[in-house]
């Protein structure tokens, strides 16, 4: 199987990925209920082709081809594939890298890039390639859904997810510089994980830098966009080509 890692902070969190733990949280094929507004929302060509970035186990992916989208799901850890590929083989899954997607311009209705999956590309000029890939593939008109860590959230999440705030995590993400750029370290169930975090109100000026026309910011607990911006831990974007 390839590796499409390029360096050992997406090597660190491809391993944390392929673990069974990871199997577990991530292998229940179940869309979360703000997908499932944001799917019936905006994906309305239930005929429509959908990519599925960040598929992992097929957890989205599965989902959308009951729901009757012709969908492709692709993921750069080769576990998460091999799993998804032997349990839904009526679904088309691929190992690609979403800096350089395998599909002629133009090719997608839809594409989701679902919970935080493009914050795991290290560094944020390989994220950059990973906006400018889904804007060439997307169709014109077409819609992008994903959802990004939220920066500002952390001063406010200290009590409810310590993980954040381990001592030795914490310790760690000093000494690297980390709290002084836009990547966040922390040790989750599946093991660490390098992040990406900003700002809802800079990723939205990021994404109109590559082309996209934000439609909507939505979060999970809160709906208005300056309490979204403080609070909100990972909100879903909504863009469209």
């Amino acid at each position: 199987m390839k590796n499409l890692t390029e360096n050992q902070e997406e090597t660190m969190n491809l391993n944390s990925f392929s673990g069974e733990v990871a199997k577990k949280i991530y292998g229940v094929n179940k869309l979360k209920e703000v997908e499932n507004i944001l799917i019936s929302k905006y994906f309305t060509n239930k005929s429509g082709k959908v990519l599925d970035i960040g598929c992992g186990y097929g957890r989205t992916t599965k989902p959308l081809h009951d729901l009757g989208f012709d969908v492709v799901g692709i993921d750069i850890v080769p576990k998460m594939i091999a799993d998804a590929q032997k349990d839904n083989p009526q679904i088309d899954f691929r190992i690609m890298s979403a800096t350089s997607l395998e599909f002629p311009d133009n090719s997608f209705d839809y594409i989701m890039f679902s919970f935080n999956g493009i914050d795991y590309i290290y560094p944020e000029l390989r994220r950059f390639e990973a906006l400018k890939e889904a804007y060439r593939v997307l169709k014109p008109g077409g819609v992008f859904i994903l959802s990004s860590h939220n920066k500002a959230s952390y001063f406010f999440r200290i009590f409810s997810e310590p993980n954040l705030y381990n001592p030795m995590v914490f310790l760690r993400n000093i000494f690297n510089g980390n709290f002084f750029g836009n990547y966040i370290l922390a040790r989750h169930a599946e093991g660490d994980l390098l992040g990406y975090a900003k700002t809802p109100f800079w990723q939205k000026k990021d994404f109109k830098k590559f082309g996209f026309k934000v439609l909507e910011v939505l979060g999970k607990k809160y709906k208005n966009y300056l309490v979204i911006n403080l609070f909100e831990a990972w909100p879903y974007f909504i863009l469209v080509k």
